[in-house]
């Protein structure tokens, strides 16, 4: 990304700490450009630890050949939603669904993918029954 492109990346990502899920920013390449507080935290890792990695160290199940998959259908819906696992930094594996949105930044296309811990929701409505029930 060029200079202007990442000060408006920085922009997105500090209007993603508002949002009550967790944000990933990703490049076609299928590095992490940027990720929100929560999305770092769910993993176990700082925001400056996963900043430069690629989505294939914490997804067990994307390769760079089904990420290029994954980009192309992008590149021609503008939307994708994944069900996948994510692996925290002590190695355990917690299910996700992620929505996947292509963005023009500047000159360049990046993915933002507003992830879900299913793990998470799973706690929520068990916990949800045994208060109801």
């Amino acid at each position: 990304l060029s200079m202007n492109e990442s000060k408006m990346l920085e922009v997105y990502l500090g209007a993603s700490e508002l949002l009550q899920a967790a944000a990933v920013w990703l490049a076609s390449d299928g590095r992490i450009l940027g990720v929100n507080t929560l999305f770092a935290k769910e993993l176990g890792y700082s925001q400056e630890e996963l900043k430069g990695r690629s989505i294939f160290q914490i997804n067990p199940h994307i390769n760079l050949m089904e990420w290029k998959r994954i980009w192309k259908s992008l590149e021609v819906t503008g939307t994708s939603d994944i069900e996948s696992d994510h692996i925290t930094a002590d190695g355990k594996l917690y299910p996700i669904t992620m929505k996947a949105v292509m963005v023009d930044i500047g000159t360049e296309k990046v993915c933002v993918g507003i992830v879900k811990n299913l793990l998470e929701i799973t706690r929520y409505k068990d916990m949800l029954e045994l208060v109801t029930s």
